[in-house]
């Protein structure tokens, strides 16, 4: 009824007439997320430039105005998850590094890390050329930062590890992952939620595709630290179907790194007793991966016996 009445040609008036004033611009970028979802195809075609264009715009002068931020964000996602077209223009535009700004500048807002991170992870799920893009203007560090800096909120843990297991699944990004260090952020994610199923299962299932390199099919190697994360998240929700599911899938990931082996043969009696705990109680989901692991570690101990001794 809004659109039909007109409504997306009025806000977007408010916003080209009122540059300068904070709360028209947010309460405007606030009116357009809450419509985006039901302005009728026609109505949206023949004006999305316009709308694209005016919450770009707004976004690049206002990334010190937090509401204005906020809501810039919340729209941005609504209409990149309604048409592709949006999610296009942001990267024709260049908008990231925009984005990667409005978020550092307000760190301290959970509801505009939370919104940036959505946005990161909603542009995230294009094609790799996008992917690459994304790892070469900052997201990664943006999002790790927002992780760390709000490490105890579900809603902006959750949406920061989405972004990163999406971004990460290209080799272009692997360095800018290590520089960031994000495995060791995702790491305390784990042990600071580690009450909370969700946010575990999302932090091994971005594990796996951190370590995974689906180009070169190599798997990297983890420290001991990020090893026993793994199995403290295992560990804690023993009855949890996705947890034990993604922690299986992930422990197989690691075996195809012989370091990896050494560390799960160091912990082989724990490791093993919780392979087979999931195995037992979901089948279907964890059995075959659990088992495989636990084969190859047994295949890794049994080449150790016998090499000779020095």
């Amino acid at each position: 009824i809004i659109a039909n009445s007109g409504g997306v040609n009025a806000v977007m008036l408010a916003l080209q007439t009122h540059r300068n004033q904070s709360y028209v611009l947010e309460y405007a970028c606030k009116a357009l997320a809450g419509i985006a979802e039901g302005i009728p195809d026609t109505i949206l075609f023949s004006s999305r430039e316009n709308i694209c264009n005016e919450l770009l715009t707004t976004l690049a002068y206002s990334t010190n105005m937090e509401g204005v931020v906020f809501a810039t964000m919340e729209a941005l996602c609504e209409f990149c998850s309604r048409d592709d077209y949006f999610d296009d223009q942001l990267f024709i535009a260049n908008a990231v590094p925009n984005i990667v700004e409005a978020m550092a500048k307000h760190i301290h807002s959970g509801d505009v890390q939370q919104a940036g991170c959505k946005l990161l992870w909603q542009l995230s799920l294009k094609n790799n050329e996008y992917k690459q893009v994304l790892g070469a203007s900052g997201a990664i560090q943006a999002l790790v930062t927002a992780l760390l800096g709000h490490i105890t909120s579900t809603a902006v843990v959750k949406e920061a590890l989405t972004a990163i297991k999406h971004i990460s699944r290209i080799s272009a990004n692997k360095d800018a992952l290590q520089q960031s260090e994000a495995t060791d952020a995702i790491r305390l994610t784990i042990y600071s939620n580690l009450a909370e199923s969700q946010v575990l299962s999302a932090a091994l299932s971005a594990l796996n595709d951190i370590a995974v390199d689906t180009s070169t099919h190599e798997v990297t190697s983890v420290s001991d630290e990020t090893m026993n994360s793994v199995l403290a998240a295992t560990r804690t929700h023993p009855s949890d179907n996705e947890v034990q599911k993604i922690a299986c899938w992930l422990l197989r990931s690691y075996t195809f790194n012989e370091r990896n082996l050494a560390l799960m043969r160091s912990s082989s009696d724990e490791l093993v007793q919780l392979l087979v705990s999931a195995s037992s109680l979901f089948p279907e989901e964890c059995g075959e991966r659990a088992d495989y692991v636990i084969q190859k570690i047994w295949l890794y101990e049994s080449k150790l016996d016998r090499k000779p001794a020095p």
